[in-house]
């Protein structure tokens, strides 16, 4: 027989060290925002459910939607109670959901999954078991697929900071719950960029961040989803200049590690928002776009173009196809060329 006393002892080292049932199995808590779902809905929460690390809960929020996406959220519910919390309110926006999910968990750990993406098995497994040194933040790859399973392009983080401001999306990330609360991190209740304000000063706030090289979830391609849909036609150049500026003028007032990396991340991401939304859109709107936002970038940014980051030949952190395209814009822009090969592309 051991001694009750020795017992005793060894569990409470194990907890000292971190070693106990609870402390190497913290809760997760998955934020779903549901808008007009009912499609693939259940697809999702499927692969949410059927992990193989059990301790989590899903926070379901539909945001106004008109099918049956509820219905299907209230018969998960009855499956799953004491996993599944549902909320319903009128539409609101996905900022504003996403929000109100941040003040709804009680996981040590939160997570953001949208409602027509699947995660693999081991999704929430691999985050915890990558997570021995306590990290704040841990930012994952993802696949882009379709639903009939083919694979558009596989997104697999380096271990470099600019991989951080590639993935930018709240999803394919572990954040620590006391982390996000201590700071009052909020995502902006916009039609556009909503992550990137949260993203980015939750960046600049911790130097505890890991990068993982698994792409364990697959941002599935859906031609009504959000991000196909609102960003098209060039309709929030002004929402998306007034977002990049609030990042700018709350990073002024920080401890920035690398500015360079955040003045690539502005011209990036003004250079795809304006080939990714300019198709069937005319030459004049073209135009005024693409004059809004790089004179936004030349006054806040002088010499954007000096970029140490851009280059077909440096910035290894980055895929060769998008430094071929930065590379390019900024090759035409030099010849004065750049707003009409722009227009050409968007009747391709």
């Amino acid at each position: 027989m051991i001694p009750k006393i020795i017992i005793k002892i060894f569990y409470i080292s194990l907890f000292f060290k971190g070693g106990t049932m609870m402390s190497n199995n913290p809760k997760i808590s998955v934020i779903v925002p549901v808008y007009n779902s009912e499609q693939y809905l259940s697809l999702c929460l499927d692969s949410l459910l059927n992990q193989t690390y059990k301790n989590i809960e899903l926070i379901l929020i539909d945001d106004g939607s008109n099918d049956n996406s509820y219905r299907i959220m209230e018969k998960y519910k009855k499956s799953y109670p004491k996993i599944i919390k549902i909320y319903k309110q009128e539409n609101k926006g996905i900022g504003y959901t996403r929000n109100r999910g941040l003040e709804l968990v009680s996981g040590s750990y939160l997570t953001f999954c949208d409602n027509d993406d699947i995660v693999e098995k081991d999704y929430f497994e691999t985050f915890i078991n990558e997570n021995d040194n306590n990290y704040d933040i841990l930012v994952g790859g993802y696949l882009r697929k379709s639903y009939q399973g083919k694979i558009l392009f596989k997104r697999k983080l380096k271990n470099k900071e600019l991989s951080l401001y590639i993935q930018q999306a709240c999803w394919g990330k572990l954040y620590k719950t006391d982390f996000i609360r201590k700071n009052k991190l909020k995502f902006l209740e916009t039609k556009i960029a909503d992550e990137f304000y949260f993203n980015i000063i939750a960046y600049n706030l911790t130097d505890k961040i890991e990068i993982l090289k698994e792409t364990k979830y697959h941002w599935m391609y859906n031609k009504k989803s959000l991000s196909n849909t609102c960003n098209k036609k060039l309709n929030y150049v002004d929402e998306l200049i007034s977002n990049l500026e609030l990042i700018d003028r709350k990073l002024s007032g920080m401890e920035i590690r690398n500015w360079e990396i955040i003045k690539y991340f502005y011209l990036r991401t003004i250079i795809y928002y304006i080939l990714f939304s300019c198709k069937g859109v005319s030459k004049e709107k073209i135009e005024k776009a693409y004059d809004d936002m790089f004179n936004w970038l030349s006054i806040n940014e002088r010499e954007y173009h000096k970029n140490k980051y851009i280059g077909i030949f440096k910035n290894s952190g980055e895929q060769l196809s998008v430094k071929i395209v930065i590379s390019g814009i900024l090759l035409l822009q030099r010849m004065k060329l750049a707003k009409f090969a722009i227009y050409a592309y968007s009747k391709i």
